[in-house]
Formats: structure tokens, C-alpha cells, sequence
């Protein structure tokens, strides 16, 4: 198969910021990495679009949206290799589908590892989840996951079905990780 022109920018993109380098220490300097998030943006947008900021167990959520009396929400779980994130292109993304629907979206900006296992990550995803679930019918509840976010996305929906809980209306995975063995 040919390789496209933007797939050779981002690869440019990538040996360019070092991504591939950073990720390919041992150990990996997390710290490094997380310069790069954006826990509170900071522009314009956001400061007229923020409704509220709240936690959730040890998660940090941003609630976005151009009607406060929605009652469709957009769960957002970023990606960013269990280590780091959000950076601003979630926040991008989020701006975007922000200002093309009539959705409230939490930013979801959850414990990482090192510090904390998944074990601990997936509970504040359940909880977020739930919270959302108090506040919303699961019928208007619609869940992003990038990257290993989408992986996050993943084991939250196997969870519902197992403990017979509602499920989200949609789910849109963007480049999950779904083989973590990585033997297919």
C-alpha cells in the first residue's frame, strides 16, 4: 500500500519533536513528556466555554459547552501513553466538537502512571462514568477515547456489560490499543 504525504509529515513531525526518542528510553523520563500538557487551557475559547471544573474521585474534569442545559455529554478520555496528557491537541479536538454540537464534554484528566497502576485508573474511569450516569440517561452519554484513551473506552464497556450497567450511546475509539500482548 502507498504511504500518503501526511503520513510522511507526521512522521517528520514525530522524529522532529523526538516523540519516538523520548518514548524509547528506559526509563522513560515521564517528566519530560508531561511538560508538554495542558491541565487548564488558557485561551479565549475555553475562558468564555468552561462551564465548571469538578473532580471525580482523583480525576480532574473540565466541562465544556455552548449550552449549559444540554443534556447530551461527551465523555472525554485523552490519550497519552498511561504517562501524560492532555495535551492541546485534545483540547483542539475538543474545541471542535464543542463548537459543531449541542454537547456538554468532560475533559477527563486522569491519575497516570508511574504513580498510579491501572487498577487505579480504570476506578476513576468507572466513577466518572457513574457520576455521569447520576446526571445524564445513559441514552444521551457518548464517550471519546484517543489512543489509550480508546483502550481506557474499551475495558469501561466490558465492565458495564459484565455488571449489567447501561451503556453509552455511542463510543468512538481513535486508535485504540487492543492487543496490549502486541502479538497480532
Amino acid at each position: 500500500m502507498k504511504q500518503s504525504f501526511t503520513y510522511y509529515i507526521t512522521l517528520l513531525v514525530i522524529k522532529l519533536k523526538g516523540v519516538k526518542r523520548n518514548f524509547s528510553k528506559n526509563p522513560i523520563d515521564f517528566n519530560k513528556i508531561r511538560k508538554e500538557d495542558v491541565h487548564r487551557p488558557s485561551n479565549r475559547y475555553f475562558k468564555k466555554n468552561v462551564l465548571r471544573t469538578f473532580k471525580i474521585s482523583d480525576s480532574l474534569i473540565t466541562e465544556i459547552g455552548l449550552d449549559k442545559r444540554s443534556d447530551n455529554l461527551l465523555i472525554f478520555i485523552h490519550g497519552g501513553a498511561f504517562i501524560s496528557g492532555p495535551a492541546q491537541h485534545h483540547w483542539g479536538t475538543v474545541k471542535e466538537v464543542a463548537k459543531q454540537t449541542n454537547y456538554k464534554i468532560w475533559m477527563c484528566d486522569y491519575p497516570k502512571a508511574p504513580e498510579n497502576q491501572i487498577p487505579k485508573i480504570s476506578e476513576n474511569i468507572d466513577a466518572i462514568y457513574s457520576c455521569a450516569l447520576k446526571n445524564h440517561q445513559a441514552n444521551h452519554i457518548s464517550i471519546i477515547g484517543d489512543s489509550v484513551g480508546g483502550t481506557l473506552t474499551t475495558a469501561l464497556i466490558q465492565r458495564l456489560i459484565t455488571n449489567k450497567i447501561e451503556l453509552p450511546a455511542k463510543i468512538i475509539l481513535v486508535s485504540p490499543v487492543m492487543d496490549a500482548s502486541m502479538s497480532n
